[in-house]
């Protein structure tokens, strides 16, 4: 009997210890949970200010570019006034066969 009654004292002291150990792990998932959220939380900042300033230096290229262009386009525009004012035959002329080439590639479909 004596035997018994000491098993017993095992037994629930053992369920105790195990149910302890559950409450335990329990805690420490919710830690990891928590520290996790925190985690991709920071991320998702870094990420989106990273984002930010990458879309902020494309904006500022593609407006670069598009000055560079448009100073390159004004240049072709007065170097092309200036030769037809110099040479206003020749321009009609090469204006003409543009126009003539034109019309028969048009005509031909």
């Amino acid at each position: 009997m004596a035997r018994s009654i000491t098993a017993e004292i095992e037994e629930t002291m053992a369920g105790v210890d195990l149910q302890k150990q559950v409450q335990s792990l329990k805690s420490d998932i919710a830690s990891l949970t928590s520290a996790l959220s925190d985690y991709a939380r920071a991320q998702r900042t870094g990420i989106a200010a990273a984002a930010s300033t990458g879309a902020e230096i494309l904006r500022q290229k593609g407006a670069h570019s598009l000055d560079a262009a448009s100073d390159l386009a004004g240049r072709g525009y007065s170097q092309a006034e200036a030769t037809v004012r110099k040479n206003p035959a020749s321009a009609v002329a090469v204006a003409a066969g543009v126009g003539f080439l034109i019309g028969v590639l048009s005509g031909r479909r």
